[in-house]
This record gives structure tokens, C-alpha cells and sequence, in this order.
């Protein structure tokens, strides 16, 4: 199981966890949102929250992304090239 956040999310720390600017966190932040037509985070200052279909989109995604670094990672060790495999996320689905 899963465990959702719920403490706040610091856009700076997010944004440095990614290797990316601020900016162009938020960019693709909204790009998300356009695209699902709703929003994901409730903002304020520089903490922002999962909404309600931000939490379900984690929930939903998070055990995809833990067989998508599985199947990687059995994929590279077929070659011998055993190792992590970073996959760059948004910080709602990063943590996990």
C-alpha cells in the first residue's frame, strides 16, 4: 500500500528534487492540469496540497511507476548492466 502525503509540498524542494527550476515545475504542473481539466494541487504561498483528484492520480499511478522502475531494472540486468533507474516525476508522484 501506497502511503499518500499529507504534509504540505514545498514547490523549492521539489523543484531541486527534480532538477528543475521552480518555473519550470510549475509549467508542467498546469500543463497536467490543463490536460486533466481540473486541478491537482490547492496552492498557497509556496506549499501547495493534492486536491482530491490530485490524491486519486497518485493513487492511481504509484504501483505503474513502481513496475515501470521493476521492469526496467530487470530489462537493464539481462545486459549485466545492473544499477537505479531515476525517473523523473511530478513531486505528487516522486515521493513514491
Amino acid at each position: 500500500m501506497h502511503h499518500l502525503p499529507l504534509q504540505p509540498i514545498r514547490m523549492p524542494c521539489a523543484a531541486e528534487a527534480l532538477n528543475l527550476t521552480q518555473s519550470t515545475l510549475s509549467r508542467h504542473i498546469q500543463s497536467l492540469e490543463g490536460q486533466l481539466r481540473q486541478p491537482l494541487f490547492e496552492r498557497s504561498r509556496q506549499r501547495v496540497r493534492l486536491t482530491s483528484a490530485g490524491r486519486q492520480l497518485l493513487s492511481e499511478l504509484s504501483p505503474q511507476l513502481a513496475e515501470l522502475e521493476a521492469t526496467i531494472l530487470r530489462t537493464r540486468s539481462i545486459t549485466g548492466q545492473d544499477g537505479a533507474v531515476n525517473i523523473g516525476v511530478y513531486p505528487a508522484l516522486g515521493a513514491h
